[in-house]
């Protein structure tokens, strides 16, 4: 996961995972112009780093800890970002060695960074706020959830929220909380309603958080979704709203820019294909893909029509060398149907499944076919 933030308009992503194999980790600042739909480089980190802790305070971009190029090691250092001069300056450590895969959220010109992992990648329910007039942290309540890696974090009006995550060794989380600075505490607020997980994405537009992706187990697997959910504090209720477009993905940069959020990056279902696509959410009926580069070396797969009633359609691009196996999951990962086929073009009947949305997976254990999304519509 990279670091991004949004600064006068502009988004930033820094440093972040660019291949598993050999692992490889990047320093380089790019801003994102959404006028003109451009990436312009920028000065780079100081160092090659993934799953920091980040957010902006008064035209300043914060980078907090992460793991570095070691690939094993976290540290506990911060740069803050100016764009108008260009430059990293190094700013206090996080109060604690070795933070990473945090929450985190501003208030009131605070800087808060909780959860994640500690020393030894060991995960910790501990919250610091940052300061930037006096450059000093101070440690503040402890996250109330069980103990979480990669949750995601988000502001509204004068209160922090955070939620999902898992515990590094097999368990994700559902629930979600709601941090009060005046009175330094935190309270349980409504559960998540699709499946629990962790490398989420979040953002918020005219006082609603929206919230979906990231990495979930299927079965014994991890995988990846796009599903995606608003969040009313008004009414502590959850909604469902358009999934990402492409490929399911997850620990993506995000940033808002005016009435827009973004989403950048990210890897997929099987961590093995990185992405540079970037996907803008305007309002709760329009999703829109640009930027998007060819995914890897994958095959294409259409499914039509979509939304269908009671026949989908899949056409793979190319000859199929093997016999195929299919899966179709349940937006909440539960497994609906599966099967096989030797064919290039077949059809599966959606006759008896509920009006909802699904995940459809290809494989014949020589060729990764991306991973589409479906709507069935009685």
């Amino acid at each position: 996961m990279p670091a991004s933030f949004e600064i006068y308009g502009k988004g930033y992503i820094v440093g972040g995972k660019v291949s598993n194999s050999p692992v490889t980790y990047a320093k380089d600042t790019w801003e994102y112009d959404a006028s003109t739909d451009t990436w312009t480089a920028k000065a780079a980190f100081p160092y090659n780093f993934a799953w920091p802790g980040y957010f902006a305070i008064e035209g300043v971009g914060y980078v907090v800890g992460g793991q570095d190029d070691s690939h094993v090691t976290y540290v506990n250092t911060m740069y803050g970002f100016d764009p108008l001069l260009n430059t990293w300056t190094q700013r206090a450590n996080f109060p604690e060695a070795g933070v990473g895969e945090t929450f985190q959220f501003v208030l009131n010109e605070i800087g808060y960074v909780g959860a994640g992992t500690r020393n030894a990648a060991q995960p910790s329910a501990t919250m610091y706020g940052y300061n930037p007039a006096t450059n000093s942290w101070a440690q503040k309540a402890n996250y109330p959830g069980a103990l979480s890696i990669d949750a995601v974090g988000f502001a509204i009006d004068s209160f922090g929220y955070a939620g999902l995550g898992g515990n590094g060794a097999g368990a994700a989380y559902k629930q979600f909380y709601k941090y009060n600075p005046y009175t330094n505490s935190w309270s349980q607020i409504a559960n998540f309603p699709g499946k629990a997980r962790l490398g989420a994405m979040a953002f918020v537009l005219n006082g609603r958080a929206y919230v979906g992706g990231g990495i979930c187990l299927i079965g014994s697997a991890l995988y990846c979704v796009s599903d995606f959910y608003e969040y009313d504090p008004q009414s502590n209720t959850w909604t469902p709203v358009p999934g990402l477009p492409g490929a399911p993905r997850g620990v993506t940069g995000m940033f808002t820019i005016g009435n827009s959020g973004y989403f950048t990056g990210g890897y997929d279902w099987d961590n093995t294909t990185y992405y540079s696509f970037v996907s803008q959410f305007t309002d709760c009926s329009n999703v829109i893909s640009h930027l998007t580069n060819t995914p890897g070396d994958r095959q294409e797969m259409k499914l039509y029509p979509n939304p269908t009633t009671e026949e989908l359609n899949v056409a793979i691009d190319g000859i199929v060398g093997s016999k195929l196996e299919y899966e179709i999951y349940a937006i909440d990962g539960k497994l609906i149907k599966s099967g096989n086929t030797a064919q290039n073009s077949f059809r599966v009947s959606t006759k008896e499944m509920a009006d909802g949305v699904y995940l459809f997976n290809m494989k014949d254990g020589n060729t990764n076919y991306t991973v589409k999304r479906f709507e069935v519509m009685h």
